[in-house]
C-alpha cells in the first residue's frame, strides 16, 4: 500500500488514466451526489488497472525469468496456484480498501484483516483525491498548472499528437475494421483541423507571457487555435502611440480574438467572433480585424492567410447555419488568397458549439444537463422541447431567462430541428430573440409557445417576423394559454397566414382571445387567408376555452361553410357556444367534407332544436369521433341528438356527463340505430348497475363496437349485482366484435364489483376479440386474481391489461406470476403497484420481494 499510494506511482501514472478517473469522478458526483465518489474512481483505478497486474503477473511482465537451466529457461517462471491464491486475497484486501468495505460473515475468513482495511482507507482515498486533482486530470489545470517553460508540456504534447495523426492518417485507416469507422475518422479529423493552425504555446513566448496568455484564456474557458505575431501598425500623423511597431501576441481561440503585448502579455484588445464586422487584407502581410464598438485589431503578420482561414474556420464550425450575408464582410486581394470555409456535418446541426459559443459572448454559464442530454439523448430527435431541459420548479425566474437567450440565438440558424416546444415559462422581458428565431430559421415546421407569459406587443412582434420570413416553414402554431390576442396580434397573424409560402395546417388557440371581437376577426382572417391563398391548408383547429358568440360564431360559421373543406378536426370545447350560434355552426359544418373528429367538451344543450341541428349535422357529415365530455344534456334533447341514421362509422365520447338511469335507457333505444358505432364511452356518467345493463343489452345488437369505457360507472341497486355481471359475460360471448373493453370500478365500494366479477373473469377464456382490458379498481383480492390468472393460461388475445387496486395478495401475485411463465405471449402488463405497496408489513418480507420481483420482470418482458 505504502509502494502504490508513493509520489512517484502519481507522477508515473499515464496521464490518460487520470484523466479518465477524474471523468469517472465527476460523472459519480452528477448522478450519485449522496455518495463518497472516490470510490468511484477506485473501482476505475485499482479494479481495472492495478488488481489486474496484482492477479496475474505473469500478463505484465512482472515475473522474472526461471532459474531452470533446460533451454526453456528464457520462459517466465510460473506460480503455484497457492501464490495465485494469496494474490487474489490481496486484490480482494485493496479492493476493499479501495470501496471503504469492511470483511463481514459472509467471508469471515478475511474479517481477521478489517483492522488493516480501516487503517489504510484515508490513505488510499488520499491517494486517489491526488489523482483526480492532478494537474492533468483537468482541461483547465492542464492548460494553467503545466510546467509553462517545458517544450514537452501537455498542450505540446496534444499539437504533436495532432500532427502525428495527420501525417500518419493513410497508414491508420488501413487498420480499421469498416469503412463507417475510417469515415468517422476521417471526419473527427477534419474537424480538427490543419495542424499547421493549431500552435504550441512554447512557439517563441517566455515563461511570464505564456503563464500570463493561459491564465487569460482559462479565465474565459477557452482553448488557442492559433498564436501568431502581429506588428503594430504605423501611427497616424500627431499619434503618440506606445505601441507603434512594437510585436503584439494574437491569439485566436475558438469564438475570440486577443490581442496581447508582449513582455507581460498584457491583455489590449479581444473581440467575439459575433462582434466581427470585416477582415481587412489587402496584401499577405497585412490584417485588420474590426469589431463592433469601434473595437479593431490591426497590423502586420507574416500569417496573415493563415490567421483569416483559422477565424473563418472557428465562426463555420461554430455558427454552421449563418447565412453568408449575416457573417463578416471578408475584404481579401488578391481575391486567390481567400477561400470560404464550408461548415461540416455535426450532430444536431450544430447545435451544442453554437450554444456554448453563445453562452461565453452573454457572459452565461452553460446549463450542462442541457449539453449532456443533447450530447447523449437527443442525438436522433428533431423536437426541442425545453421541458426536457430546464426545471419549472426552480423558482428563480431570471436564471431560467438567463439560459433561454443562447438557446434561442442557437436555435435561429439551426438547420436540424424541425420542433421546437416552450410552455409554462414567462419570457415576456426577452421575447426579441425569440422574435429573431422566427425571423431567420428557415426548418421549423412546428412551434409550441404555450402560457409563456408574453404580452400582446410581443405576440405581433412574433408573427410579423414570421410573415417577413419569406422561407418560414412553420405549419403548426399553438400558442393555447395565452390570453392577450387582440386585433393588433391577430392582425400580425393573418399576415402570416395569407403569406406563408407552405401553408399553415395546425392552428392551435385554446385561451388566447380575451374577447369577442378579436375572435371574430380571426375567424374572418381565416376567411382572408383562403381567399388569398385560393384555397385552404389548415387541417386541425382549436379554438376551445374562448367565448364563441355573435359575430365570432357567425364568422366562424362563413369560414367553415365556405373555406373550411380541408378541416379534419376542430375544437369547440367550453366555448359558450349555444341556441343560434351553436345552430349556424353546426349548420356549416355540413360544409366541411373532411372533418372526422369534432370537440366539444362542457357543450351545454337545453334546447330540442339544438341537439335537432347536431343530429341533422351528423347525419350527413363524415364525422367519426364526436366528443361531448363534461357535457350537460337533458333527456328529452339526449333522444333528439341519438335521432339520426347513417352509414359511415361514428363513436361517441360521453365521459363526465351525468347520463344517468335516464340516459341508459335513451341510449338502450337509440343503440341498435346506431348500426355503425364503432366507439362508446360512457365512462362516469353515473349510469349504475341498472343502466349498465341497459346498454350493453342492445350494445350486442351493434357488429361495429370496437371499443366500450363503462368504468365507474357501477352502483349497486336493488338487483343483485351478478345481473349486470351476468351481462358482461353474455356480452363475451356475443358476435359484437370488441376489441377495448374498460370497466374500472372506483373508490367506492358501491363502484366494485368485489369477487362477484369472477364469472366474467372466467367468461375472458373463451373470447377472442377483446386485447386490451382495464378490471382495476374492484377489490376481488386473491379469488378473482388467482380466476384472471386461470384465464391469462389459456388466452391468448389479451395484450394489454390493468389490474390494479384489487386488494390482490400474496397468492393471487404468485398464482399471475405462473400464468405469465406458462403463456409467455407479448403483453402490456401494468405492474399492480398499489396493491403490492400494500402488502408491505403484512406478508412475509422475504417471500413478497421474491414474487414482487420476479411479476416485475414478467410484466417488463411481456
Amino acid at each position: 500500500m505504502a509502494r502504490l499510494t508513493a509520489p512517484e506511482s502519481l507522477d508515473d501514472m499515464p496521464a490518460g488514466i487520470q484523466v479518465v478517473a477524474r471523468y469517472f469522478y465527476e460523472c459519480a458526483r452528477r448522478y450519485f451526489p449522496e455518495l463518497n465518489s472516490l470510490p468511484f474512481v477506485g473501482a476505475f483505478v485499482l479494479l481495472r488497472f492495478v488488481n489486474p497486474a496484482v492477479t496475474s503477473p505473469e500478463l505484465y511482465g512482472l515475473l522474472g525469468p526461471s532459474s531452470s537451466s533446460a533451454p526453456s529457461a528464457v520462459k517466465q517462471r510460473t506460480l503455484s496456484p497457492t501464490v495465485y491464491r494469496n494474490l487474489v486475497l490481496v486484490a480482494k484486501v485493496m479492493q476493499n480498501i479501495s470501496n471503504g468495505v469492511m470483511f463481514n460473515t459472509k467471508e469471515a475468513y478475511m474479517t481477521k484483516v478489517n483492522a488493516y482495511v480501516e487503517r489504510n482507507i484515508p490513505r488510499l482515498w488520499g491517494f486517489l483525491s491526488e489523482v483526480i486533482n492532478s494537474n492533468v486530470s483537468s482541461a483547465q489545470n492542464l492548460v494553467r498548472d503545466s510546467d509553462l517553460c517545458d517544450i514537452e508540456s501537455e498542450s505540446t504534447k496534444f499539437h504533436m499528437l495532432h500532427v502525428w495523426l495527420c501525417q500518419c492518417k493513410a497508414d491508420i485507416v488501413k487498420h480499421f475494421a469498416s469503412e463507417a469507422d475510417q469515415k468517422e475518422f476521417d471526419e473527427k479529423l477534419t474537424q480538427l483541423g490543419s495542424y499547421n493552425l493549431k500552435e504550441s504555446f512554447a512557439f517563441a513566448l517566455d515563461a511570464t507571457e505564456q503563464k500570463h496568455v493561459k491564465d487569460v484564456l482559462a479565465q474565459r474557458n477557452l482553448e488557442a487555435s492559433f498564436i501568431s505575431w502581429l506588428t503594430a501598425p504605423s501611427s497616424k500623423k500627431g499619434s503618440k502611440s506606445s505601441t507603434v511597431g512594437e510585436k503584439q501576441i494574437l491569439v485566436v481561440a475558438r469564438n475570440r480574438v486577443l490581442l496581447f503585448k508582449k513582455g507581460g502579455a498584457k491583455l489590449l484588445k479581444e473581440g467575439h467572433t459575433l462582434d466581427l464586422k470585416e477582415i481587412t487584407s489587402h496584401s499577405p502581410t497585412e490584417l485588420k480585424l474590426v469589431f463592433a464598438d469601434n473595437v479593431e485589431i490591426s497590423g502586420t503578420t507574416e500569417q496573415a492567410d493563415e490567421i483569416i482561414h483559422c477565424i473563418s474556420r472557428a465562426f463555420a464550425y461554430t455558427f454552421k447555419g449563418v447565412p453568408k450575408e449575416l457573417r463578416f464582410l471578408v475584404d481579401v486581394t488578391p481575391a486567390l488568397r481567400y477561400e470560404d470555409v464550408a461548415s461540416p456535418e455535426m450532430p444536431n446541426g450544430g447545435f451544442l458549439s453554437a450554444y456554448r459559443a453563445l453562452c461565453d459572448y452573454y457572459g452565461t454559464p452553460s446549463n450542462s444537463e442541457l449539453c449532456w442530454d443533447i450530447e447523449h439523448l437527443n442525438q436522433n430527435r428533431r423536437d426541442f422541447d425545453l421541458k426536457h431541459f430546464f426545471s419549472a420548479t426552480t423558482g428563480e425566474e431570471s436564471v431560467v431567462l438567463d439560459d433561454l437567450i443562447p438557446v434561442f440565438r442557437a436555435l435561429t440558424f439551426n438547420c436540424y430541428y424541425s420542433s421546437f416546444s416552450l410552455r409554462e415559462t414567462k419570457i415576456d422581458k426577452s421575447f426579441g430573440v425569440l422574435t429573431d428565431l422566427l425571423r431567420y430559421n428557415t426548418t421549423l415546421t412546428s412551434v409550441l409557445l404555450a402560457n409563456i407569459g408574453l404580452n400582446e406587443r410581443g405576440f405581433a412582434s412574433l408573427f410579423d417576423a414570421m410573415a417577413n420570413n419569406d422561407e418560414c416553414a412553420i405549419t403548426s402554431i399553438d400558442v393555447s394559454d395565452n390570453p392577450c390576442f387582440d386585433e393588433k396580434v391577430v392582425a400580425a397573424l393573418a399576415g402570416y397566414l395569407s403569406r406563408s409560402h407552405v401553408g399553415v395546417c395546425v392552428l392551435r388557440m385554446r385561451n388566447t382571445f380575451p374577447s369577442v371581437k378579436p375572435l371574430a376577426m380571426f375567424a374572418g382572417a381565416l376567411a382572408s387567408a383562403t381567399k388569398t391563398r385560393g384555397s385552404s391548408t389548415l387541417t386541425q383547429l382549436d379554438i376551445s376555452q374562448n367565448k364563441l358568440r355573435d359575430d365570432a360564431a357567425s364568422q366562424l360559421a362563413q369560414w367553415l361553410g365556405g373555406s373550411g373543406n380541408a378541416l379534419s378536426e376542430l375544437d369547440l370545447g367550453y366555448s359558450s357556444l349555444h341556441g343560434a350560434n351553436l345552430a349556424q355552426v353546426a349548420d356549416a359544418m355540413k360544409c366541411c367534407l373532411s372533418l372526422m373528429r369534432l370537440h366539444m367538451p362542457g357543450l351545454k344543450l337545453s334546447k330540442v332544436d339544438e341537439a335537432t341541428h347536431l343530429a341533422q349535422m351528423l347525419a350527413s357529415s363524415h364525422i367519426a369521433e364526436l366528443d361531448l365530455t363534461e357535457a350537460s344534456i337533458t333527456p328529452p334533447v339526449f333522444t333528439e341528438l341519438l335521432n339520426f341514421k347513417r352509414e359511415e362509422p361514428i363513436g361517441f365520447n360521453f365521459s363526465g356527463t351525468p347520463l344517468g338511469l335516464q340516459g341508459a335507457q335513451i341510449l338502450h333505444v337509440a343503440v341498435p340505430n346506431l348500426t355503425c358505432l364503432t366507439s362508446l364511452d360512457l365512462s362516469n356518467t353515473e349510469l349504475g348497475d341498472d343502466g349498465i345493463i341497459a346498454v350493453v343489452e342492445r350494445v350486442f345488437l351493434v357488429c361495429t363496437l370496437v371499443r366500450l369505457n363503462i368504468g365507474g360507472c357501477f352502483g349497486k341497486t336493488s338487483r343483485p349485482r351478478t345481473d349486470v355481471v351476468r351481462a358482461l359475460v353474455k356480452l363475451l360471448h356475443s358476435d359484437c366484435p370488441l376489441e377495448t373493453l374498460l370497466l374500472a370500478g372506483g373508490i367506492k365500494t358501491t363502484q366494485q364489483l368485489g369477487k362477484a366479477l369472477v364469472p366474467f373473469l372466467h367468461g375472458l377464456a373463451e373470447n377472442e376479440t377483446v386485447t386490451e382490458l382495464d378490471v382495476s379498481g374492484h377489490m376481488f383480492g386473491n379469488v378473482g386474481a388467482v380466476a384472471f390468472a386461470k384465464v391469462l393460461q389459456v388466452n391468448t388475445t389479451l395484450t394489454n391489461i390493468s389490474w390494479d387496486d384489487n386488494d390482490t395478495g400474496l397468492a393471487g401475485l404468485a398464482a399471475m406470476c405462473t400464468a405469465l411463465k406458462v403463456n409467455p405471449i407479448k403483453r402490456y402488463l401494468m405492474s399492480p403497484v398499489n396493491d403490492i405497496a400494500a402488502l408491505n408489513g403484512k406478508e412475509d418480507k422475504k417471500r413478497l420481494h421474491q414474487v414482487t420481483g420476479e411479476l416485475q420482470q414478467l410484466c417488463g418482458n411481456c
